[in-house]
């Protein structure tokens, strides 16, 4: 069995796997083993692998074409016999078969057993001159080739040289109809060393247009050393797959709810979707979709499409900031107490985005800006005391209730005047403060007469004698007294 490469087509040549979804009676899959050569002096065997889902029996048929298409030619037919499972058919190619190519020429070599086919480019040679066994490799970096037509576009090559020495090689970049139809080539001269060489190819925008317009469905890469094809690669050409992602809102605060949405455009639907939120959490495989930020932070969320064919394309990160939620504590000291209150007012705030503005409202119609005011109570009440902070957009508040209770109940009083012979006609005052509502006095004069209301009352004593005259001022549920002597006679 040949050591060279497997030209076996994973996706079934798409006309295989593709077919078989929609033909159970359809071959699943089909290889072709790539020939060291195809001679034009013997019979060149090839080897056929064929998976079939039954047991059945097909006609396999293989044929040649020339690159350019222009040359096609039946080499082999023949009714298989095929097991359920993978089978091995072996075929002979007469060199008859093959007189109407040239030999050095690069032919492709197509497999076909129902509607599945497979297929692989080899070169034609006599036996005499056949070409060594390749030492020679070359791997596209990654499958498909995807190629953007609206931009140059960079193709990865690996590409093996394992001979003992530097040599100039040429690669050849073949675009091929799904039908093998050569449609555009490119051809890149460089000098490989020995071992593993990396290769970049630029691809210009012209050119996959053109591959594009013609059809062309598949890129082969073909090294070639001094004329002859010694190691080939294929893959499928995907063209102009993109995704671009938005998503709203991209921050707030936590815990933020983001809607996210992906576009998908070119390459070959249907796709798959992953969408990576950039905070550890499952992954999700919906084109849109909704996330929930617990936490604070900033976020790469990503949009990765796969199309059929397994290119990969990923649409510009998104940038998701969370920020912590606003928080606010405040106090007051003290919460209560006699008019006029002094009370020192304190806020600490947390989270947040930016800079704190405060706004204390006293509940007195007084404010202040400062983060920690003090305010005084002039009269009894109770009043609600608030601060609103703000950051950024966020805004949080708090609130102290603040008792303020009347100032303490106290009484001066005079008399005018206190001695003198009798009838002594005394004129009498009070001056109560404090305390909060009306005040209600009650004069007793100490000589057994009626007590009098009045706040100022006139008392005329007609005895001699000392007597002390007491004024009681009532408020609310504070009362005060105040008292004089007065002495009347010698």
């Amino acid at each position: 069995m040949s050591k060279r490469l497997f030209a076996i087509l994973a996706l079934a040549s798409l006309a295989g796997l593709g077919m078989w979804a929609k033909d159970p009676a359809a071959p699943l899959a089909l290889g072709l083993q790539q020939p060291e050569y195809l001679s034009v002096q013997v019979a060149s065997p090839v080897t056929v692998l064929v998976t079939s889902p039954a047991d059945c029996s097909k006609e396999l048929t293989l044929s040649v074409r020339s690159e350019d298409g222009l040359v096609s030619q039946p080499v082999w037919k023949e009714q298989v016999h095929l097991h359920a499972g993978m089978n091995p058919v072996q075929a002979s190619i007469a060199p008859a078969k093959l007189s109407a190519f040239s030999i050095g020429e690069d032919v492709l070599l197509t497999a076909q057993i129902g509607r599945a086919s497979a297929e692989t480019e080899v070169t034609l040679a006599a036996k005499a001159k056949a070409p060594r066994a390749s030492k020679w490799s070359i791997a596209f970096a990654s499958k498909p080739a995807l190629l953007y037509t609206t931009s140059d576009a960079t193709l990865s090559f690996v590409v093996a040289n394992h001979k003992s020495r530097t040599k100039q090689a040429k690669v050849v970049l073949k675009f091929i109809t799904m039908r093998g139809k050569v449609k555009a080539k490119m051809k890149v001269a460089t000098v490989f060393q020995p071992g593993t060489n990396p290769l970049d190819i630029q691809v210009p925008t012209a050119t996959a247009l053109l591959a594009k317009s013609q059809g062309a469905t598949k890129l082969r890469a073909v090294v070639q050393v001094q004329g002859q094809s010694r190691a080939n690669d294929m893959a499928y050409l995907d063209y102009d797959l993109s995704a671009s992602a938005v998503g709203s809102p991209l921050s707030g605060v936590a815990p933020l709810s983001v809607s996210f949405a992906g576009a998908v455009s070119g390459g070959y639907p249907p796709y798959s979707y992953d969408w990576k939120f950039g905070d550890s959490t499952p992954h999700s495989s919906d084109l849109s979709s909704s996330h929930t930020y617990s936490t604070p932070g900033s976020f790469a969320a990503q949009l990765t499409v796969t199309d059929l064919l397994g290119g990969v394309v990923e649409a510009a990160p998104l940038t998701v900031t969370v920020t912590p939620p606003l928080g606010v504590t405040c106090g007051a000291s003290p919460s209560g107490g006699a008019a006029p209150l002094p009370v020192n007012f304190s806020a600490a705030a947390t989270g947040g985005s930016g800079a704190y503005a405060y706004t204390w409202s006293f509940g007195d119609g007084a404010s202040s800006s400062q983060q920690n005011p003090s305010h005084t109570y002039a009269t009894a009440g109770s009043y609600g005391a608030s601060v609103t902070v703000t950051s950024g957009a966020q805004s949080a508040s708090c609130s102290k209730t603040i008792t303020v209770s009347a100032p303490a109940l106290a009484v001066t009083c005079s008399a005018t005047p206190v001695s003198g012979p009798a009838p002594l006609a005394v004129s009498f005052a009070c001056q109560p403060s404090g305390g909060s509502g009306s005040y209600v006095f009650d004069w007793n004069f100490g000589d057994g007469s009626a007590d009098d209301a009045s706040q100022n009352p006139s008392h005329t004593y007609s005895g001699n004698g000392t007597f002390t005259a007491v004024v009681t001022v009532t408020v609310g549920s504070q009362s005060a007294s105040c008292q004089k002597a007065i002495t009347v006679g010698g």
